[in-house]
């Protein structure tokens, strides 16, 4: 229970002052310390991308959510591990107040060497069917803590975000910041949103790079 109890303090987010070094812990509990468990069979976790909004880290790509620490959202991009939350709405927009999530890219489902890779691909694994009376709830995945500490090597590198990294287009950039700039208005900073942009807040494991991978444009810069 030790490890669930500080990841789930980790995952709320409180009086952070440093976002980067609190991305790379959870990312190191998430990769050696943690799996999800899905009908006995185990999944261990290959690639996430963290995002994450308050004043201090404006990070305005951030879907706006009211969740819980630990809670499983979906959205446009897939399935995020969500921070503890806050988005109020303006002028009939929601945005984020607090909060966000750990996106998960990449997986390794338990006795396959071939990954699953794609944030669309790991929802279409996980969470592909549900009982719908609740009586049986091994189909639902769940972090889990691992039995052994694995110590796997763990990169990072900037995220998957087109049109502004991966399928870059600048007619789509632009039309994507002038949204964010009209919903956020006088908080958005087109300095400090490029900065947050261009940070390596994509943390994957080190072995990902020998590992099969097929037609999966979002691949790491290794």
């Amino acid at each position: 229970m030790e490890k669930i109890e500080k990841l789930q303090e980790l995952l709320q987010m409180k009086n952070v002052e440093d976002v980067k070094k609190q991305f790379k812990e959870i990312a190191n509990m998430l990769f050696q310390d943690f799996h999800i468990e899905k009908e006995g069979v185990r999944y261990d976790f290959l690639e996430v991308e963290f995002y994450f909004y308050n004043e201090k880290h404006p990070d305005f790509i951030t879907y706006p959510r009211n969740t819980k620490a630990g809670e499983w959202v979906f959205h446009m991009s897939g399935v995020d591990i969500s921070f503890k939350s806050e988005k109020e709405e303006r002028e009939g927009k929601e945005v984020a107040v607090f909060g966000g999530g750990i996106l998960v890219r990449s997986i390794l489902k338990e006795g396959e060497k071939t990954p699953i890779t794609g944030s669309y691909k790991c929802v279409d694994e996980l969470f592909d069917k549900f009982d719908a009376f609740g009586s049986n709830l091994e189909n639902f995945p769940i972090l889990k803590p691992n039995e052994k500490m694995s110590k796997e090597e763990i990169k990072s590198c900037v995220r998957w975000i087109p049109p502004f990294t991966g399928n870059f287009d600048e007619v789509k950039k632009e039309r994507k910041e002038k949204e964010l700039s009209e919903k956020y208005k006088k908080e958005f900073d087109s300095g400090k949103f490029e900065e947050l942009i261009n940070e390596k807040y994509r943390y994957y494991r080190a072995d990902f790079e020998c590992m099969s991978v097929k037609n999966y444009p979002a691949q790491p810069k290794f």
